[in-house]
């Protein structure tokens, strides 16, 4: 049992100051300002976070890597490792994120038990893409839509996202299979145009993969997919806050054109996240905080920690803190439809909880119910 008390609670819909919250096993059996409730286990650690911000833990729906660590491994050691990484950037849970690589999909879909962050599924970026728009995506891992292949994905029961291009020939008989078999579709990776996207929307795509990123560019008598996925209200959209993949002003600018509950922060972070400049496994170098492609000016992912980002967004956005919060924790969680379980601080849910001081350092990580990351005295 764990009672943190005299903290600043975000829940993420109000803020409670110098209040409680009390852990039970692996769930949250209290939360507010009145008198701790009576619990059936009589060991308790008490947690002081007088002068923190006791948060929902983070949850990331769109990461490769950390650390020098990737999902392109397929290692158990090298899960194991992201999982205490994302954990000390506090990091509850991720989709872990990939493209169509066979080998890593079928070792992602394996029951493995992590000592930090969850994997709250798998994220794939294609088959189904467009290769003018690929980024950083290997070229023979795009393919145009096909059932043969798409049969083969949903045999994965672990998927959970799938990154497609609304322009290709026959994609929206495939999006309306994924959303009938409760996959989200994210639009990304694309040359669509605006009524090429808005035809996806209307068959069932509700997300969009790092707007503005590796997609046709704005353009003011063709606002692409960019233009449907903000002016569709259904329609959530990741964001990159590292102030290069966009610019601060962008960032200010989808926050007060999209509704609030359909903007998520993501990193898309790569192995060389937390790493040195240099050269990295997978083709990538890391220079000055960006990562390209070997001898290309193309951005690879990202170097970004998750509350780097959520910081970033604070400064750059002009949200408050708990909208901020949201776009990294309640927001995600609906996206992959787990908000019944995560993705907030209220009673009866999993006790996945991220502490925070002013400056947005991480203090301390709890994964159901558990202590995971811990800096406190």
């Amino acid at each position: 049992m764990l009672t943190i008390k005299n903290a600043t609670i975000i829940t993420p819909f109000k803020t409670l100051i110098n209040a409680t919250l009390v852990i039970e096993k692996k769930y949250i059996i209290f939360v507010g300002k009145k008198k701790t409730p009576k619990t059936t286990i009589s060991e308790n650690k008490i947690i002081n976070a007088k002068g923190l911000y006791v948060c929902p833990g983070f949850i990331d729906v769109h990461t490769q890597g950390i650390g020098n660590y990737d999902v392109w491994d397929n290692s158990i050691n090298s899960l194991i490792n992201m999982s205490k990484l994302y954990a000390k950037h506090g990091v509850t849970g991720f989709l872990a994120t990939t493209d169509y690589k066979q080998d890593t999909i079928e070792f992602l879909n394996k029951n493995i038990e992590l000592p930090g962050a969850k994997m709250l599924g798998i994220h794939i970026e294609g088959p189904f893409i467009s290769k003018d728009f690929k980024g950083a995506i290997p070229v023979q891992t795009i393919k145009k839509p096909d059932y043969k292949i798409l049969n083969n994905i949903l045999t994965y029961k672990k998927i959970k996202m799938i990154t497609v291009a609304p322009e290709l020939n026959g994609i929206n008989k495939i999006i309306k299979i994924l959303n009938k078999r409760k996959i989200i579709v994210s639009l990304g990776h694309t040359n669509s145009n605006y009524e090429q996207a808005l035809e996806s929307i209307k068959n069932g795509a509700t997300h969009c993969t790092h707007i503005f990123n590796a997609m046709r560019p704005f353009d003011k008598r063709d606002i692409g997919v960019t233009g449907a996925c903000l002016s569709s209200d259904n329609v959530s959209v990741q964001v990159i806050p590292d102030g290069i993949h966009l610019h601060p002003s962008v960032l200010k600018f989808i926050y007060r054109i999209k509704p609030l509950d359909k903007i998520v922060i993501i990193t898309d972070s790569i192995r060389a996240a937390s790493m040195p400049d240099g050269v990295y496994k997978g083709n990538f170098v890391k220079y000055r905080g960006k990562v390209y492609l070997k001898n290309t000016n193309t951005l690879a992912g990202s170097c970004l920690t998750m509350e780097n980002a959520v910081k970033n967004m604070f400064k750059f956005s002009g949200a408050n803190l708990n909208e901020v919060i949201s776009m990294a924790t309640i927001n995600p969680a609906k996206v992959i439809g787990i908000d019944n379980k995560l993705g907030s601080l209220q009673t009866g849910k999993i006790a996945d909880i991220t502490i925070i001081d002013k400056n947005f350092n991480v203090k301390m990580t709890i994964v159901n119910g558990r202590i995971v990351k811990n800096i406190l005295n």
